[in-house]
């Protein structure tokens, strides 16, 4: 299918379904050619469906399902048909069924299939007659399916409006159900939307309400104050170098921090160079406190130097440009320009700099690292062809925002060198939680599909 090919509705999917792993558990994308009666035509990306039957009697029906089945962690799981045309009866059933279903009939005649059909709007499941559900639908109409893996029901909608339950107590845990498309009408055709397009009905509206319920929920949840939050809070102040904040908490507590102080000053002394752009005092400072740091992290080292060229552009971009317009002009002139006292122009320092950095990416080549310190290095080489780096295309270099990721690395490889742990509790806990919601919501509870840590820690912020 051309538009998953593209990612185009593998993107969109995965914003719709966000704990669904979908090389593990794919959605259903596309009808099946694989997986259809007869009497069924596929086009359009097999996303339009034709029926060519006789539709004469009971045996003339046809079904077709999905490419893949519903994965529980949907949470909530919905998509939409549109009635091109309802055919000559306008018998046409839409619903979920199990792999092992009759394709030769509507969805609902069986006990592992439920279906809603449009001529009479009855509801069906085990049965041929159905009972009463909803307003009959036909031409012109956009019709929709739901399945709540919360509370185990079906609902469906029509031109956006939803008709409220439908069947209750879906044993999804014990069969695995794909969206089904019924007919046993002539010349019947409806489209498919499956979330490439926007939805008619607002299924947002029932995901962020069931999300609200939930986080509610968990804020009701009465947490008491104990040791083990204590030193989660202490390991998270001392890795961050929050020293003044962590002796206080941690006499408050009556805990004692297991870092030696200087250690944890030494720590920030480096990070907070880091953070106002010192990258040349960093450097050096690493250098004398951790002997050997960099022999494990030459990859860290190398940026923190290609940081330093940059930083120096930044610092004197001004200075650097008067020096290249000097270039410009006949060669005594910038020969006379380039002998001052000190002999250490701008210029000349970037050019000392940038030779050490393309010798010591040289020594890097065979690493698995090597390709992306390349072009790291072109990147931040190439500021030197513009006359004025802050405007042009690779300005984003000189934004002060890198550091924090240079800071946060060179940080947790002086907590290597210690010994001490790589990274905070705290720092670790929303990945930690994310992980062990996403496995709750595969194997027990889908309910929760509906945790966002994301938003929690975004709404305590």
């Amino acid at each position: 299918m051309e538009i998953d090919e593209n990612g185009l509705l593998t993107d969109r999917l995965t914003r719709m379904y966000p704990m669904v792993n979908q090389k593990q558990t794919p959605l259903p994308s596309w009808w099946n050619p694989q997986d259809k009666y007869q009497t069924i035509w596929l086009k359009e990306c097999n996303l339009r469906v034709h029926y060519k039957g006789t539709s004469k009697v009971d045996k003339d029906a046809g079904s077709v399902r999905a490419n893949n089945p519903i994965p529980t962690t949907c949470g909530i799981y919905y998509f939409e048909i549109n009635i091109i045309d309802q055919g000559e009866q306008g018998y046409i059933g839409i619903g979920i069924s199990s792999k092992n279903v009759n394709l030769n009939q509507l969805p609902g005649w069986d006990s592992d299939s439920y279906g809603y059909h449009g001529d009479d709007g009855n509801k069906y499941h085990l049965s041929g007659n159905g009972k009463p559900y909803g307003p009959k639908f036909t031409t012109g109409d956009i019709i929709g399916c739901g399945i709540n893996f919360i509370d185990k029901t079906m609902f469906y909608t029509k031109n956006g409006k939803n008709l409220g339950v439908a069947f209750l107590d879906i044993p999804y845990l014990a069969k695995k159900f794909y969206p089904t498309i019924g007919f046993q009408t002539k010349d019947a055709i409806i489209e498919t939307n499956f979330g490439q397009n926007d939805f008619l009905f607002n299924i947002n509206f029932m995901k962020n309400d069931l999300e609200n319920k939930v986080k509610q929920s968990i804020m009701n949840v009465q947490l008491w104050d104990n040791f083990k939050t204590y030193k989660i809070i202490i390991s998270y102040l001392m890795y961050h170098g929050y020293i003044e904040t962590a002796l206080i908490f941690a006499k408050s507590t009556g805990l004692n921090i297991d870092e030696d102080i200087k250690s944890i000053r030494n720590r920030q002394i480096i990070i907070n160079l880091v953070k106002d752009g010192n990258i040349e005092d960093a450097l050096l400072l690493t250098d004398e406190i951790y002997p050997n740091l960099f022999q494990e992290n030459k990859e860290l080292q190398f940026k923190l130097i290609c940081r330093q060229f940059i930083e120096m552009i930044n610092s004197k971009s001004h200075e650097l440009q008067n020096e290249l317009q000097f270039m410009k002009q006949p060669e005594s002139n910038y020969l006379q320009f380039n002998g001052d006292v000190n002999n250490q122009s701008t210029l000349k320092k970037l050019l000392t700099l940038g030779e050490k950095i393309y010798n010591y990416n040289k020594t890097l080549n065979g690493t698995e690292y090597h390709d992306n310190l390349t072009k790291l290095m072109l990147d931040t080489f190439s500021l030197l062809s513009y006359s004025d780096p802050h405007n042009s295309c690779m300005s984003s270099l000189l934004d002060g925002s890198h550091r924090k990721d240079l800071y946060y690395e060179l940080n947790t490889a002086i907590m290597k060198y210690l010994g001490k742990p790589s990274i905070s509790l705290l720092d670790l806990a929303p990945s930690l939680a994310t992980d062990i919601i996403k496995y709750i919501a595969e194997v027990s509870n889908p309910l929760a599909v509906f945790v966002n840590v994301e938003s929690f820690i975004k709404s305590e912020d």
